[in-house]
């Protein structure tokens, strides 16, 4: 949901607030998958892909759910004072976008087990945690609009900070972690 409110205080004081979040949370996220795929012979990166077997109406064959969740917050205020000689403004914004998500990984050719082997079949699942975060603000004093000699000066301050979490982890067929 959002909101976007302006108060006027008077001719020369205005204020902006804008609120903007969303959340998407799926207990796992929809895909069609097949373990029959080949390459095509002289197509360039073509994929034939044949169903080994059909999976039904609206479930999965995996091992583990693969649960989705994003979220994206983003918050600013804007302030402009007209004082006559001089006009103030000030521009201040925040913004987080989060995404957090796993997949049965067991079939992907990269996935290691650790200590199993092929007696000792695992199962493999791929866990990632993405993060974003973003806080800007801006100062800025100018002469009023329409004078022979107009002047602006300005700063702008921005910090960002990202993080990228991955962890692949191996299970026995009992859903125990093999080290």
């Amino acid at each position: 949901g959002g909101l976007d409110a302006l108060w006027f205080a008077g001719e020369s004081l205005s204020e902006r607030v804008t609120a903007f979040r969303d959340v998407l949370s799926a207990d796992s996220y929809p895909e069609v998958s097949s373990t029959g795929i080949s390459t095509v012979p002289n197509t360039g990166d073509a994929w034939v892909v044949k169903a080994t077997r059909s999976f039904g109406d609206l479930t999965e064959n995996r091992a583990f759910l693969q649960p989705l969740n994003r979220s994206i917050d983003f918050y600013a205020a804007t302030v402009r004072w007209n004082a006559g000689s001089i006009e103030f403004g000030s521009a201040t914004a925040w913004s987080n976008m989060a995404t957090q998500y796993s997949f049965d990984a067991t079939q992907l050719p990269t996935s290691n087990c650790g200590a199993a082997t092929e007696s000792q079949p695992c199962l493999v699942r791929f866990d990632r945690d993405i993060d974003l975060e973003k806080f800007t603000e801006e100062l800025r004093i100018a002469s009023p609009h329409g004078r022979r000699v107009e002047w602006s000066l300005g700063a702008l301050y921005n910090h960002e900070s990202a993080t990228d979490g991955q962890a692949l982890k191996a299970f026995d067929t009992s859903y125990h972690p093999i080290p």
